[in-house]
């Protein structure tokens, strides 16, 4: 992903991002050990989940605007803008 659209995706809101990561920093600040985060993989616990538009027309569906979640795992999780996969 070109780093112009992941800055534009991550300054997104609720509507658009769930950011995983940022949940997950939460609970660890307010509960040291972590037994209510979201996931049980600390690797998922990172992620950032985002809602996008598939116009790619691969997909064979019935709707007009096709949404498409797509999941970011960044390389660091205290600076998602610096890259990840």
């Amino acid at each position: 992903m070109e780093r112009e659209l992941l800055h534009h995706f991550l300054r997104s809101g609720p509507a658009r991002k769930f950011d995983v990561n940022g949940v997950t920093r939460r609970i660890m600040l307010s509960q040291p050990g972590g037994i209510d985060l979201l996931f049980r993989t600390s690797y998922c616990n990172t992620s950032i989940l985002f809602k996008c538009m598939n116009f790619d027309g691969l997909h064979d569906t019935v709707e007009d605007k096709p949404i498409d979640m797509l999941v970011y795992f960044p390389y660091d999780h205290n600076k998602p803008g610096d890259g990840g996969e």
